[in-house]
């Protein structure tokens, strides 16, 4: 007889990170990961990803949410999948949730590339934004960074739609997985700043 055992999933809450500031009455992103090796791409389908907080209701479905925390406090932000056979995980974060300045950051979202797309090491990409100022001020200044495994951040553009090649600017040469973060920075007139981030994970066997 063969014994099929299910193992249980992973998941993991990549923004927002543990102790981050979020205004209270703002919209704000969410994101989060799953590992599953019983599962087509190794990942749970996105529907089977719940997120919770004590600090928002009614809960939220998906890899990437937006919600809104309405009061000031230090809340617990919960993530939970479960894959089909009723296998279940959760991570959680605690976030600080703060009184709204009268002015308000620029909202920033990276809308290419998806977080944790398939990217080749020699494969051109475009980094693209979705950014708006809520008072309208004008002109935003865009910049993007990478960082590899946590190394200090290299610069590879302004503006939007900017054209990139990770072998550009790291050496893929060696086995081994490489985490590449991609920093979205938007700056308005006043000098308020806001970045989102996306992860690449690129993983070489010779």
């Amino acid at each position: 007889d063969v014994t099929v055992v299910n193992s249980p999933p992973t998941v993991e809450i990549t923004k927002p990170l543990a102790g981050d500031e979020i205004f209270a009455g703002v919209p704000v992103v969410l994101r989060g990961t799953s590992f599953d090796l019983n599962e087509p791409g190794a990942t749970l389908d996105c529907a089977a990803l719940e997120w919770t907080s004590d600090g928002f209701t009614p809960p939220l479905t998906g890899c990437e949410v937006e919600a809104t925390f309405p009061s000031p406090g230090t809340w617990t932000l919960m993530l939970t999948g479960a894959d089909p056979q009723g296998a279940a995980a959760m991570a959680s974060v605690n976030v600080t949730v703060v009184e709204a300045p009268p002015d308000l950051p620029p909202s920033v979202l990276i809308t290419s590339p998806e977080n944790l797309q398939p990217v080749g090491r020699d494969e051109e990409i475009v980094l693209s934004g979705d950014v708006s100022d809520p008072e309208g001020q004008a002109p935003v200044i865009l910049t993007w960074t990478v960082s590899l495994n946590d190394l200090p951040e290299i610069q590879v553009g302004t503006g939007n739609n900017v054209p990139w090649t990770p072998s550009d600017t790291y050496d893929f040469s060696s086995e081994g997985i490489y985490d590449v973060t991609i920093t979205l920075t938007a700056e308005d007139p006043s000098g308020n700043t806001a970045n989102d981030f996306v992860l690449l994970r690129f993983i070489i066997i010779n």
